[in-house]
């Protein structure tokens, strides 16, 4: 007998390049300073022809692109949607971590108290959970076990933190498409 396999458009692995994706755009938004963020907008003149051109430094300042901008809302509300705090902290760190300069994953899962192979298998289980969350709600109603829920749209919660939902994919493992001999071999619109 086939197992049916679980809806996997959604995994540890993706879920946590989007949050580290997310981090790595909110460094590159501009940081709110109030007034004093804006001193002076004017640039220096140019007084000699000499210094017209190529004598101060390039600056170059990386902007994240709108899209980024929308992916990174939309990671901060999976986020946001983790009920435990510690994990949800854990996991903005860890981001932060992960892309900013300065500080390493060893000395950061050091600080928390495990090893980097337990921080990572913390991050995959949280990242794991979002990614059942998710999947969840992409499934139809007559694909989940119980379809005794009175809300269509709520998900069912794991009842122990590593045991995925209740929720079977709607294509078993041996399926294929069925074809309808009765159907003529060959079909054209006609003009």
């Amino acid at each position: 007998m086939s197992r049916p396999l679980h809806y996997s458009q959604w995994t540890a692995k993706t879920i946590a390049l989007h949050v580290v994706e997310a981090a790595e755009t909110l460094m590159l938004c501009p940081s709110a300073q109030g007034p004093a963020g804006y001193r002076n907008a004017m640039p220096v003149p140019v007084r000699r022809q000499t210094e017209a051109y190529g004598t101060q430094s390039v600056r170059f300042r990386r902007r994240p692109a709108p899209g980024a901008i929308s992916r990174m809302e939309k990671t901060w509300e999976w986020i946001n949607a983790i009920e435990d705090d510690d994990d949800r902290t854990l996991l903005y760190e860890w981001a932060r971590v992960k892309c900013a300069r300065g500080r390493t994953i060893g000395r950061f899962a050091r600080e928390r108290g495990m090893s980097e192979r337990e921080l990572r298998g913390e991050i995959r289980r949280i990242c794991s959970c979002v990614a059942d969350r998710l999947n969840g709600m992409y499934l139809p109603l007559t694909a989940r076990e119980d379809s005794s829920l009175a809300d269509p749209t709520e998900i069912p919660e794991p009842q122990h933190r590593r045991e995925k939902p209740n929720v079977r994919h709607w294509i078993g493992i041996d399926s294929r498409p069925r074809i309808d001999h009765r159907l003529p071999k060959s079909r054209t619109v006609s003009r």
